[in-house]
This record gives C-alpha cells, structure tokens and sequence, in this order.
C-alpha cells in the first residue's frame, strides 16, 4: 500500500507530526506483474510425484517377489521384477508366448516309436475334439494297433497253434525272398531297422557323460539319490512295460555281483572329461576289451537285481549324468539306455563307447562284409530281418523267448566319430559319420536325424524304382511310418524322423577331405559347412521315427482359461509342427471345441492368400469388421473434425522436428558426443512418423485392403491351386489310403503277424462338441441387418445428458446397456434369457474364432502393408491365434504388427524360457522369462522373470491390476493437491492485485509435499477394492485396466471439479470468518486458557501468517480426508501393534494400521510439530523465519475461531466428495463398484450364514 499519487498526504492512521513517507506514484511494469504472478502456478506440478512414484514402485517389486503364491519350491526360484513398468502389467491386451519351455515343462520323455511299420509305445490321452473318435474297419489293422516299447527288441515272432494259416503263408513268404547268406530268425538279435534306430538315438547326438554332483550315489551302502543335474532330475521316470515282459527283466538281472560291479565301472582312458577319468577309479585287469562280449552267470534268488542296476536315473553309468544340448537329445539317449540297453558310457575326442545289451547284425561277418563292399544294400537287409521268423512254442510266453538267449548278454562298442554336421534351421537336422568298431566291420555310416518336413524330403529319401517285394516293402513302412506320424501329431508329441546311409571307403574319404576344407575355411564357414553336410545328407535309409512328450506345466489350462476371461488376447508362437500346435493348443485351452479353427498351410501363395481373403471377407459379411463395411468406408467431409486432426498434426509434427533438433545438435554437441543414445532416440523419432504417416488416412487404406481381397478371391476362383504341399496330417491320410488299397496283396510283412499277436485296440474317449462348417459358412455370406446395423439395436433417446458427460464406465457413456435398447430387442433379449443354455448356444453367429497359421505361410505378408492389415483384422476378430513353424525374427515381428495396426497402441506382454523368445520380448512394451531349462538368456532380456507359466494369472490379474489402479490414484490424487493449493493462490490474487502476494508462509509451502506425501504412499502400498481370491473368480475385472477406467478423462474430469470445489470452500468460508473485523479483536475470557491480558494484541488472528495457516491447516486436513475417502481397504491394524502373542504369526510390523500410520502419526501430528518447531527457530533471532514468531501460539491457543474453522471447513469440503461418489454409485456405477458392492453383500451374508436363495432374492431387491 505504498502507491499514492499525492506525494504530500501524511500516514493515515498516525498524528500528522510524522514526517510525510515517500509514496510511490507509479506502478510495476504489467509484464513484470505478469511474470510474478506466473510464478504462483509452479505449484500445479508436484515435484514430489517423481519421488512418491519411485518408492510405491520398488516397493511394488518387492510385493511381486514376496509373493508365496508366484514362488516355485521344486526349484526354489521366486518371481523377480527387473523393471519398474509394474503399472503396465494392468494394461496389458496381447499376450504372446512361447510353447515349449513356457506352457509345456521343457521336460522330454520318449513316449512312442514307429519302427517297420509298427508303433511301440501306448497311445496318448487327446484333447482335440473327434480325435478319440471310433476307429475305421477299412483302416490296416497294424494303423490301429500298438505293441510295448520293449517289443522293439524281439527280432523273431512266435506263432501259436491257432494261428496255422498264418504260419503257412508266412513260411512260403519267407522261404521265397531270403537268401541263405543271411542268417535271420536269430530270437537273441533285433531287426536291422530296430538296431539302427537304437544306434542313431544313443551315437547321433552330442551328449556328454558327466561326473555326478553328489557323490553320495556312488557309494552302494549308502541311500540312494535322485540326480542332482536338470536331467538327473526330470528322467525319473516309470517305463512302459507289459506283465509278460517282466518275468523276463527280472530273470535276465540275476547276475554275478562282481561282474556286476565291472560292467558298472568306466575305464579312464574311454572318458572324455577330466571329471570322468577322475572319478572312475577301478582296477584295469578286471576289465574286458572294447567290443568283447561280457557274460554273467546265472545267481540265486536272492542275487537278483534290477534292469537299471548300475545306471543312474537317466540312463547314465552309476554316478554320472547326462548333459545335453536340447532335452530331446537327452530324452533320446536315455530312452535308448534305460529302455533298450543302448547306453551310452562316455565320448572321446575320436569316437563314441556305447554298452549294448543285445546282439548286433554286424557282427556277422557276411552282413558287414556284404554292406561294406556293396553286395548287399541297407534295404536288402533291412528287408530280410524284418520278416518274421515263425517257430512252435508251447505253455511260454513270447517274451521270455525273445529275452533268454540274450537275458546275460553285454558288448562294449566303441565306434569313431569321424565327423559331426551340426543342427541349423534351413537344414533342421544333424548328422553324424561315424565308423563301426573292427568286430562289426568298420563300415563308414552316416547317422541322421532331423524334422520330417527334412528327412522326408525326395530329395534325401528317394523312392525306390524297382518294382519287387523289397520295394513294395520298404514304401509300405514309408507309408506306415508316415501315418504314425499324423498319429503322433494329434496326440501332442514332438516327432523326429531317423535315418542311415552307409559309405563306401571312396566316399568317405572323399567327403572328410571336403568338410576339413570346409570347417578351416576363413570367410563362409558356416555356408561352406552346410553345403558339405547337405551333399552327404542324401539316399537316405530311413529306419523309423520317434515321438518325444512334452508335458505341459501345472496349471497352465486354468491360467490360459482365466486369462483370456480376462479380455486378453493369448497368441501362441511355437516352431512346432501345426498338428502338434493345435493338439498343445486343445491341452492347454487355448483352442476350446466349440470354436471355429481357421488353419492357413504352407501352400502356393495365392492359395494362402485367397484363403486369408476368404476368412477376411466372411467377417466383414458378419459384422465383424464393420469398419471395412462399405457403409463405413465413404469419406466424411466434415470440416471440423479435419481441422482439429490437421491442428493436432501439426502440433505433434513440430515437437517431433524440435526433438529431431535437440538430440542431432543439442544433446550431441554437433555431433561430438552422446551419439549413440541420440541415434536410438532419433530411430524412434522416425518409427514414430512412419507409424503416423501409415496410419493418416485410415478410411482409404481400409478401402485398399478390401478392395485388394476382393481382387485376390476373384483371381484365386479361376487358378489351379490343387497342388497343394501336404503337411503331416496330408500325408498321414494319404498313407492310410494307400494302405488300405494295399490290404488285398499277397505281401504278408512282419507288422501283420505281431499285431495279431500283441495288438491293442486304442481306448476311445469321449468326442468333444465341434461346430457345422457348412452352417458358419451359410451364415457368414448371408449379411444380417441386425449386425451391420448394430447402432439401431439402441436407442439414444433413452440416453441421459449425465451418462453422456458424466458416466464412467464405456458401456454406459455410449449406451450398450439393457435399458437403452429399444423396446422389440428388449422383449427378445427377456425370451432368449428365458430359453435353456443349450438354445442360447446354438447360434452361430457370436461363435468364439481361431486362427492357425504356419511361418512359411505368414512370409506372404509381413512386409507388405495391406497384406499384413488384412491378415491382422482376421486374428484381432480370433480369441486366439497359434502361429507354429515361426522363425525368432517373425516372432518379433507379429509383436510389432500387433502394435503397428492397433489404434491406440496396445500394452503388449510376450513371454518365453529360451534364447529364440529374446527378439519377441524385447520387441513388447513388457517382457517376461521363465527360469528354465533353456537357460537365463530370456530372463536376462525381460522385465520380470517367473519360475511357471501359471504365475502369469497372478502376474496380471492381481499384481498388474492392484499396482495400476493404486499409481492412478497415486499420480491423481499427486496433481489435485498440488492443484488445490495453487487455486488457492489464484484466488486470494484477486485481493493483491494479481501482484503475485502469498498467502502462504515460504517455509510452510516446503513441507507441504513431505507432510501430505506419507498417506498417499501408504494407500500406493496397500490398497485394494476386492480381494485376490474374488478376483481370481470374476477375470474380467481386469478389463477396467485396458479400458483406463481409473484414469479415464472424466475420472480426471471429476478430479477437476472436486479440486476446485474444495479450494472455493476453504478459501470463502475462512475469508467470511476472518473479514470484517471478526478476527482482530482480542478472544473473550474463558473461551482460550493460554490468552495473556498483559500483552496488547493478545489472541488478534487477523494478520495475514494467521489467515494464510489457517487455510493451510484447513487444506493438510481436507487432504487427509480425502486419502482416507480413496482408500478402498483402509488398515486398521491391532491395537496395540508392539504386543504380539506367545502363539500369534503376526509380528510388530502385520500388527501396523497402515492407514492411521499415514494419516495420523506421520502426517498430521508432524504438521502441528513443524509449526512449533517454525515458531521456536524465528524466535531465537532475526532470520527468514521471524515473520511466523508468535503464529502457532496464537493459532492454536489463543483463538476458538481457528479451531472451528478447521474442524468444519474440512467436513464442509469434503461434502462435495461423498455426495459425488454416492450419486455416481447408485446411477453410473462401474463394472469394480458393482462387483464391490457384490462382494460386500457376499461376505455379510456369509458371516450370518445366508442361503442362496436368500442372497438370490437380496440382489433383485
């Protein structure tokens, strides 16, 4: 008040006899004004959020990783947050995983075996629908049949008495296509595709044989341990054998316990690791030599032991393991050993020690010597040994015959690796070239297995051209083999297909010379190995094929069915082949019966693209895709909305070209320094303009994609597209047919006389519900007006101004619920509902979808931008989508389309357990590994890490969901106290002038953001709406994550609102108290104790630190309040926290009513303490803080006023808030509130233990 334009007026309240002041007769420049008065909204950003944000996350981590319910115990392993994006987990949309190692165990067990045209091996329980359907009578008998595995080692058949017709024909077969040379019918030897097939499990692979862990297993005193190892661990496992064979195990493991102990015995110099020679200390003179055979002598009864004596748990020599590179090798070695006595015992730099247990065809000398010189083929013998030898044998088992001979038998083989050709990803197969021990010929063979889309290939496997018996034999197997295949394959199991081909010595060396070039090349290494590996990897003989299961995790089904509750889309990305994809996906509920399967195949492009086409186009009819409708697809000229999106874009286009500015000049110094992290952020610059250039003009490019699918079915409906690639499905059926066309030729093999001795019939199971093809598809060309015009369904006249303003909830702002459909659809609606559940779901047309597509399909359309928009519009509109066959790269890049053509951006979460899943999670806004068997390389990428699949339910459902909606009222609740104290300012300006005037104390304002920061940190911490176990029962209630249901623009729209409804209270009402003289008169007697009457003034609160306290005091208060209103579970504790029970698990800190803690005792307490202790530092001498002397006292002691102004200010305040939420509950609740509210009634009821009819006819009420 120093402005006063007469210069000569005196003070006007003192005598004129003071001197006339110096009064300023011009005021501060309005710009200069301005500016001050700007500086007062510096307070409307929370500098605290940063902080406040930081520790409500790291201490949400650490809630994830004390998470009992997320902790594996088999393998001790938590569930680890890596990252800080915890919020993003309640937003997720798309989930894309990994099948092996992520829903399945990574745990490979060697189920079944096909081997000259026979499965060994029970069948495995299906779960796609029809697939345990009754068996076909025209099928072959030996497609229906299986046989033990151990049948694979019967190299002769018995035939009993009532089989004499069969035995008849059999020996005219056989008597007319073997030569004498070969000596076959041996009971003690296997078939020459059966022993090569156990030599290509136990030799084709790189295994090593390892010293066991604990060494407690080599000792025989001492009890014995499961295996330390990943392999050790998981190869326990029970074998499938037959009661018929058992009295054979147990005959055939009375042997010597000496000799016992020296089979079990290593010799140091055939081990390969420094660890084995170390370990396998024995006496030398009490071993045999490689290759002689070993013979034990039959004990008494009470000598016996079992088959797997002197092996450990995965087939391994006692007290040593198995280390492979990929569980499949590892299930296949030790399927080799433990089932069939094919052990491998230890790998030297030159060559291989394998332990058998049964007699080798090699070792007679005129096969070896037939094979190695070429007067005898692989097929020859092959076909030779796998007809069946026919003997009369009475009142015996037909297993004993086959394990007698052979019961005491044991070789040690060492065969010399000569070379190995490594697995990669064009080839998909690995070979190696190996050279049989002296006493088996030293014959050079090629060992070689790999996926059946490779070994299959006519290129490697050639069909025969002569037209005998050998020949039609060896396709029969082909063809039965590859019918086992489509076999396999339904039943979920991962196939390989092996093979073998002998070389002669040219040959061999010939071929050593290329790949030592090959393997010592500088430049091209790896192609120049590929190419000798693919000229030797031909004429391929195949001797069978092997069925490997993969179980899945516990509790996979159930968290992929909750999931997808949920509203989240799950899009699985296996390389596993498209049959075994679509029976995991069955198993794992990814795919239910009841939907419609759309399978996309490798085949020629235009049949995969007019398949995409037709799927395409189908939708749109439905109504589906109503934004490719043509209705929607006309240009609107409205002049509004394009100039607002113009204005936008020009916005966004200049802070991009100032952020292109700052990071190519500015950050970098020109370019002197901070390149690389300027180069990353410049590449995100312009992904960001390609994304918005892409996406500019959304109504022409939908325009283009249809018209491109049109033009595609157009074209497609007068091409040839019948030749078709067969896949494993097409070539089992083409097999079965072929079979059965055969059935009525003399050739009578090997498979028909043990079926018809050891067949058994493949249980059927309960077929599951699917859906009539024909009946979608006459319904989705056939448009219903009721889809394409789903608008008219309502009516918006029965739409309130306040659901459109005011609503939160989506449902209800646009009007899709009940009571604004119109009146007809209403009364239908009330029918339907009233029909049974079986009627409700015979319609067709909400039927859930599925898409399956393969990679080499998929390459058709990632890089062309229609293609790909019409091949994502399809899998939006699928609850599921499997893609099988998927590279690493197209795995990352179905993640980037996913993000690319959803508008707006979805939250996307991509889980996996190996190091192929790295690019996939690394591509999604959030990562997650699995600690698995394939090592830490995806863990180390993600952002979080869990030990099971199963804990991903908990991941999102409850974690993502609490932590998302706790940081939305964290960061609200940030800016609307912050904002309530600048509106404050604003108003109170009106009375300085706008000259930028505080009403605050400076100091005061400091502790504003520490002393209302502790209760909204407690609330980030601990509050939940609904409990887990409620939340795991109703998964949609994630969906108010994705929709931003609690930070929607009308949830900050009522924040707003709120913030200055209650700044307007406390400012008004305190300044009506405090005007107009009410506040400078002294207190009257008696209403305050500390009042001084000596002192002059004593108890006036008029002066501006009083008024500008009492507001503040008011809004810490009303602030409080407010937390407490927001807190759906508020913690009350037990009183009192510091006693704790004798008996009681809760300790001091469960005990802590969190809440109060915040509220009370770090919030409000510090506040009246930090006043005081303000009045105590100004009082000890002239500082900043002088002007607050006296201000507590007189605020607190002195005056009444200020105490009823702060008791009813606050109430008064928050008044507004009650009567906002209590209106918006009751006509505008949201899906939460309800489900709140149904949670409530639920848990009251259950307390005075109300029926269901009771709780039933409570809720209509």
């Amino acid at each position: 008040a120093s402005f006063n334009k007469n210069t000569t007026e005196s003070w006007p309240y003192l005598p004129d006899t003071f001197d006339v002041p110096v009064w300023n007769t011009s005021t501060p420049n309005y710009f200069q004004m301005s500016l001050t008065y700007l500086t007062l909204l510096n307070n409307f950003v929370p500098l605290s959020l940063y902080v406040t944000v930081e520790i409500i996350t790291v201490f949400m981590m650490l809630l994830i990783s004390w998470d009992k319910n997320m902790y594996h115990k088999d393998t001790d392993t938590n569930a680890i947050a890596r990252s800080t994006i915890v919020t993003d987990l309640g937003q997720v949309q798309y989930v894309f995983s990994d099948k092996t190692g992520t829903l399945t165990q990574n745990v490979m067990k060697f189920k079944r075996c096909s081997v000259d045209g026979l499965i060994f091996g029970a069948p495995v329980e299906k779960s796609a629908p029809g697939q345990n359907s009754e068996i076909n009578d025209d099928m072959d008998v030996s497609s229906n049949a299986f046989h033990p595995l151990q049948r694979l080692k019967i190299g002769s058949v018995p035939a009993s008495r009532g089989n004499e017709d069969v035995e008849i024909g059999l020996k005219q077969h056989i008597s007319s296509c073997i030569s004498s040379s070969v000596n076959v019918g041996d009971p003690k030897t296997m078939t020459f595709n059966g022993e090569m097939f156990l030599r290509v499990m136990s030799i084709c692979n790189t295994v090593v044989v390892e010293k066991e862990i604990d060494a407690s297993t080599l000792g025989g005193k001492k009890k014995k341990k499961s295996s330390t190892t990943p392999l050790g661990k998981f190869f326990n496992r029970s074998r499938n054998n037959t009661a018929t064979s058992s009295g054979s195990r147990r005959s055939r493991a009375n042997t010597n316990d000496s000799s016992r102990g020296r089979l079990d015995s290593l010799d140091e110099n055939q081990s390969q690791t420094t660890s084995v020679a170390e370990s396998a200390s024995m006496d030398m003179s009490t071993l045999n030599d490689v290759g002689t055979p070993i013979r034990s002598r039959n004990d008494t009864l009470e000598s016996n032991i079992e088959t797997r004596a002197g092996k450990s748990s995965d087939g391994s020599p006692k007290g040593f393991a198995y280390q492979a590179e990929s569980p499949d090798e590892g299930a296949l070695v030790s399927a080799a050993s433990l089932e069939y006595g094919f052990q491998l015992i230890g790998r030297e730099s030159d060559g291989v020690i394998v332990k058998c247990e049964t007699p080798s065809l090699l070792a007679d000398k005129s096969i070896s010597k037939g094979l190695k010189s070429g007067s005898l083929t692989v097929r020859d013998v092959a076909f030779k040994t796998a007809s069946p030898h026919v003997y009369q044998k009475d009142n015996e088992t037909m297993s004993d015959s086959a394990d007698d001979s052979s019961e005491n038998f044991c070789t040690r083989e060492k065969w010399s690796l000569l070379a190995v050709n490594k697995f990669d990803s064009d080839r998909k197969r690995m070979s190696v070239l190996v050279r049989s021990p002296t006493e088996l010929g030293s014959i050079p063979i090629l060992f070689c297995k790999g996926a059946d889309s490779s070994m299959l290939d006519p290129e490697l496997n050639p069909e025969a051209r002569e037209s005998n018996q050998r020949a039609e034999w060896y396709a029969s197997t082909q063809l039965e083999m590859q019918s086992h295949l489509g076999t396999f394959a339904t039943e979920g199991l991962r196939t390989l297909v092996l093979g073998m081909r002998i070389l002669s010595e040219d040959e061999c060396e010939s071929w050593l010379a290329d790949h030592k070039a090959a393997s010592t090349a500088i430049t091209g290494r790896d192609e120049k190995l590929k190419t000798v590996a693919n000229k030797i990897e031909k004429n391929l003989h195949i001797v069978g094929a092997t069925a490997i299961e993969d179980k899945l995790q516990d509790g996979v089904p159930e968290a992929i069915h909750n999931i997808g509750k949920a509203g989240i889309k799950l899009w699985v990305l296996t390389g596993d082949k498209r049959e075994t994809a679509i029976e995991i996906g069955y198993s794992t509920k990814v795919l239910l019966p009841e939907m419609h399967l759309c399978e996309v195949a490798d085949a020629k492009v235009d049949h995969v693209k007019a398949l995409v086409a037709t799927e395409f186009m189908k939708l749109v009819k439905m109504g589906k895709l109503l934004e490719y409708q043509r209705s929607s697809l006309k240009v609107s000229n409205r002049c509004l909305p394009t100039f607002f999106s113009s204005v936008g874009a020009f916005f966004a286009q200049s802070w991009r070209g100032f952020r292109k500015f700052y990071h190519t000049y500015i950050k970098t110094l020109c370019g002197t320094c901070n390149t690389k992290s300027s180069r990353k952020s410049l590449d995100l610059i312009n992904d960001e303009i390609k994304l918005e250039e892409f996406r500019k003009h959304p109504k022409i490019r939908r325009q283009k994609v249809r018209n491109l699918a049109e033009q595609i079915l157009k074209t497609h409906s007068s091409s040839d597209t019948t030749d078709k690639v067969p896949g494993v499905f097409e070539r089992a059926n083409s097999a079965k047919r072929s079979i059965s066309e055969k059935r009525s030729s003399a050739i009578i093999d090997r498979s028909l006389t043990l079926a018809a001795v050891t067949s058994h019939n493949v249980s059927n199971a309960e077929a599951g519900k699917s859906l009539e093809e024909d009946n979608l598809s006459l319904f989705s060309f056939v448009p219903d007006s009721d889809l394409n015009n789903a608008k008219s369904e309502f009516d918006n006249r029965r739409r309130t101004v306040l659901e459109k303003v005011f609503a939160v909830d989506r449902d209800v702002r646009k009007g899709r619920l009940v009571k604004h459909l119109e009146k007809s659809k209403r009364v239908q609606l009330k029918n339907r509902l009233d029909e049974p559940q079986s009627a409700q779901d015979s319609g067709v047309g909400d039927v859930q979808r599925a898409l399956v597509i393969e990679g080499a399909a998929l390459a058709y359309f990632l890089g062309d931008e229609l293609l790909e928009e019409m091949l994502f519009s399809v899998a939006k509109c699928c609850n599921s989508v499997i893609a099988c066959r998927v590279s690493p790269k197209q795995k990352a890049l179905l993640v980037k389309l996913v993000y690319n053509y959803v508008s707006p951006s979805p939250v996307t979460l991509a889980i996996g357990d190996g190091a192929n899943d790295v690019g996939m999670i690394q591509e999604a806004q959030v990562g997650v590994g699995i600690s698995g068997l394939e090592g830490q390389q995806a863990v180390n990428a993600s952002d979080f890490a869990i030990a099971q699949f199963r804990f991903l339910e908990d991941l999102l459902l409850i974690h993502g969901r609490w932590n998302f909606m706790r940081m939305s009222k964290v960061v609200l609740f940030s800016f609307y106290k912050n904002a309530c104290m600048a509106t404050i300012l604003i108003l109170f300006s009106r009375k300085t002038l706008y000259s930028g005037t505080v009403v605050f104390d400076q100091f005061l304002v400091s502790t504003y953001n520490f002393i209302l920061g502790w209760p909204i940190i407690f609330l980030g911490f601990f509050d939940r709406d609904l409990d887990k176990d409620y939340i795991k029962k109703n998964p949609v209630l994630y969906e108010s994550g994705p929709n931003n249901e609690h930070l929607s623009a009308r949830m900050v729209l009522r924040w707003v609102c709120l913030c200055f409804l209650q700044a307007a209270t406390i400012y008004f009402i305190a300044l009506s108290a405090f005007e107009d003289g009410g506040s400078v008169t002294s207190a009257f007697n008696g209403l305050m104790k500390y009042r001084n009457k000596d002192r002059p003034g004593e108890g006036e609160i008029g002066d501006l630190t009083i008024f500008g306290t009492t507001l503040f005091s008011c809004l810490v208060f009303i602030m409080g309040y407010k937390v407490l209103f927001e807190s759906r579970a508020i913690l009350i504790g037990r009183f009192p926290a510091l006693y704790c029970p004798r008996n009681s698990v809760d300790g001091f800190w469960s005990r802590l009513g969190y809440s109060w803690v915040g509220i009370v005792w770090l919030s409000f307490i510090p506040y009246f303490c930090w006043l005081f202790l303000h009045e105590s530092i100004g009082k000890a001498g002239a500082s900043l803080l002088s002007p607050f002397v006296m201000v507590a006292n007189h605020l607190l002691f002195t005056s009444s006023k200020v105490w009823m102004i702060m008791f009813f200010i606050p109430i008064f305040g928050t008044l507004f808030d009650v009567i906002g939420k209590v209106f918006s509950n009751m006509y505008f609740p949201t899906q939460t509130q309800i489900h709140c509210e149904i949670e409530h009634v639920a848990k009251h009821n259950s307390q005075r233990g109300a029926t269901a009819e009771e709780i039933v006819a409570e809720f209509e009420l």
